[in-house]
């Protein structure tokens, strides 16, 4: 993860983010702004992204898009990271609770 893992041993975005070039006070306010969505009425997360793309203009619209994707692919990243620890984890279990008498 090139030192940017968290104390739980997953991805640090926060720590990534300030590591290329964003201020603490730009990622505070971009995360405010989309927990925003929950605050009105009737708003639904699809609703709330239809209202940020319509927000961004043409030349705006390749960088969103490069952004969902790399969104995406840490997405899955992170919930296969998570499965394959499960199942370690449900392995090491069974070796633990193996009795060579049955």
């Amino acid at each position: 993860m090139d030192g940017k893992e968290s104390r739980e041993g997953g991805l640090d975005l926060e720590a990534l983010l300030l590591d290329i070039g964003f201020a603490q006070e730009e990622i505070e306010s971009a995360v405010y702004e989309l927990d925003q969505y929950r605050e009105i009425p009737g708003t639904t997360l699809q609703r709330y992204l239809r209202r940020i793309f319509s927000a961004v203009g043409e030349e705006g619209r390749p960088a969103l898009l490069r952004g969902i994707i790399a969104g995406t692919a840490f997405r899955l990243a992170i919930l296969k990271a998570v499965q394959e620890d499960l199942e370690i984890r449900e392995e090491v279990a069974r070796e633990m609770n193996f009795d060579p008498k049955r």
